[in-house]
Protein backbone atom coordinates (compact mmCIF):
# COMPACT_ATOMS: atom_id res chain seq x y z
CA UNK A 1 0.00 0.00 0.00
CA UNK A 2 1.64 3.20 -1.01
CA UNK A 3 1.27 6.74 0.59
CA UNK A 4 -0.41 9.60 -0.96
CA UNK A 5 1.84 12.47 -1.50
CA UNK A 6 0.02 15.49 -0.14
CA UNK A 7 1.02 19.34 -0.34
CA UNK A 8 1.05 20.35 3.76
CA UNK A 9 2.95 23.06 5.71
CA UNK A 10 6.24 24.13 6.45
CA UNK A 11 6.58 25.25 10.16
CA UNK A 12 9.21 26.30 12.79
CA UNK A 13 9.70 25.07 16.18
CA UNK A 14 6.46 26.97 17.53
CA UNK A 15 3.78 25.71 14.77
CA UNK A 16 4.13 28.96 12.85
CA UNK A 17 3.51 28.05 9.03
CA UNK A 18 6.32 29.86 6.81
CA UNK A 19 5.45 28.20 3.50
CA UNK A 20 3.88 25.29 1.86
CA UNK A 21 5.67 21.94 0.71
CA UNK A 22 5.04 19.48 -2.32
CA UNK A 23 5.03 16.40 -0.51
CA UNK A 24 7.24 15.40 3.03
CA UNK A 25 8.94 12.66 0.74
CA UNK A 26 10.52 14.77 -1.28
CA UNK A 27 12.16 16.33 1.80
CA UNK A 28 15.19 15.22 4.85
CA UNK A 29 16.58 16.46 7.95
CA UNK A 30 19.35 18.37 7.16
CA UNK A 31 18.40 19.88 3.97
CA UNK A 32 18.08 23.64 2.95
CA UNK A 33 17.38 23.29 -0.64
CA UNK A 34 14.13 23.15 -1.96
CA UNK A 35 12.25 24.93 0.72
CA UNK A 36 11.58 28.02 -1.21
CA UNK A 37 11.50 30.03 1.90
CA UNK A 38 12.74 33.67 2.55
CA UNK A 39 13.51 34.76 6.06
CA UNK A 40 16.96 36.70 6.40
CA UNK A 41 18.38 33.40 7.75
CA UNK A 42 18.94 30.15 6.49
CA UNK A 43 16.40 27.32 6.97
CA UNK A 44 16.99 23.67 7.52
CA UNK A 45 14.38 20.73 8.00
CA UNK A 46 14.90 19.66 11.72
CA UNK A 47 11.90 17.33 11.54
CA UNK A 48 9.14 15.62 9.74
CA UNK A 49 5.83 15.59 11.45
CA UNK A 50 3.92 12.89 9.30
CA UNK A 51 0.88 12.90 11.49
CA UNK A 52 0.44 16.17 10.76
CA UNK A 53 1.65 16.57 7.26
CA UNK A 54 4.60 19.06 7.79
CA UNK A 55 8.00 19.60 7.68
CA UNK A 56 9.56 21.63 10.33
CA UNK A 57 12.34 23.79 10.01
CA UNK A 58 14.69 25.39 11.73
CA UNK A 59 18.45 26.93 12.33
CA UNK A 60 21.85 25.52 11.35
CA UNK A 61 22.65 24.50 15.18
CA UNK A 62 19.23 22.54 15.35
CA UNK A 63 20.20 20.32 12.77
CA UNK A 64 23.00 18.62 14.83
CA UNK A 65 22.42 15.87 17.19
CA UNK A 66 24.39 14.23 19.84
CA UNK A 67 22.54 11.01 20.12
CA UNK A 68 19.95 8.68 18.59
CA UNK A 69 18.30 5.89 19.94
CA UNK A 70 17.86 2.69 17.81
CA UNK A 71 15.58 -0.60 18.32
CA UNK A 72 16.08 -4.18 17.28
CA UNK A 73 19.77 -4.50 16.87
CA UNK A 74 21.20 -7.45 14.69
CA UNK A 75 24.64 -7.79 15.89
CA UNK A 76 27.33 -8.82 13.75
CA UNK A 77 28.97 -10.90 16.05
CA UNK A 78 29.13 -14.47 17.92
CA UNK A 79 27.46 -12.20 20.94
CA UNK A 80 25.06 -9.92 22.01
CA UNK A 81 26.99 -6.96 23.46
CA UNK A 82 26.04 -6.21 27.45
CA UNK A 83 28.86 -3.51 27.79
CA UNK A 84 28.73 -0.18 26.44
CA UNK A 85 31.80 0.18 24.09
CA UNK A 86 33.71 2.58 21.72
CA UNK A 87 33.27 2.58 17.98
CA UNK A 88 33.42 4.79 14.86
CA UNK A 89 30.39 4.98 13.83
CA UNK A 90 28.41 6.11 10.26
CA UNK A 91 25.29 7.52 10.14
CA UNK A 92 25.19 7.58 6.25
CA UNK A 93 27.26 6.10 3.07
CA UNK A 94 29.66 9.00 2.74
CA UNK A 95 29.98 9.90 6.57
CA UNK A 96 33.48 9.70 7.10
CA UNK A 97 32.48 8.18 10.95
CA UNK A 98 32.78 9.59 14.42
CA UNK A 99 33.30 8.40 17.65
CA UNK A 100 31.25 7.54 19.82
CA UNK A 101 30.35 5.06 22.61
CA UNK A 102 27.36 2.59 22.20
CA UNK A 103 25.50 1.45 25.42
CA UNK A 104 23.35 -1.23 24.73
CA UNK A 105 19.93 -1.39 26.86
CA UNK A 106 17.58 -3.49 28.93
CA UNK A 107 15.44 -4.51 25.95
CA UNK A 108 17.33 -4.61 23.19
CA UNK A 109 17.95 -1.30 22.44
CA UNK A 110 20.93 0.64 21.79
CA UNK A 111 21.91 4.43 22.17
CA UNK A 112 24.85 5.99 20.40
CA UNK A 113 26.41 8.82 21.86
CA UNK A 114 28.84 10.99 19.77
CA UNK A 115 31.71 12.44 21.05
CA UNK A 116 30.94 15.68 18.65
CA UNK A 117 27.54 16.56 17.54
CA UNK A 118 26.78 15.35 14.23
CA UNK A 119 24.90 16.46 11.34
CA UNK A 120 21.37 15.38 10.12
CA UNK A 121 20.76 12.46 11.90
CA UNK A 122 17.35 11.40 10.51
CA UNK A 123 15.09 8.25 11.10
CA UNK A 124 16.38 6.15 7.98
CA UNK A 125 19.70 6.24 8.49
CA UNK A 126 19.09 5.33 12.39
CA UNK A 127 17.92 2.16 10.88
CA UNK A 128 21.31 1.41 8.83
CA UNK A 129 24.20 2.86 10.95
CA UNK A 130 27.49 0.90 10.67
CA UNK A 131 30.17 0.71 13.29
CA UNK A 132 33.75 -0.83 13.67
CA UNK A 133 34.59 -2.07 16.96
CA UNK A 134 37.63 -0.53 18.51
Amino acid sequence: MSEAIEPGPIVDRKGCVLGRHKGIPFYTVGQRRGLRLATGSPLYVIGIDRSANAVVVGGEREVYREAFVVSSVNWMIPEKQKAPFSAQVKIRYNHPGSEAVISPGEKGEVEIRFKTPQKAITQARLLSFMTERR
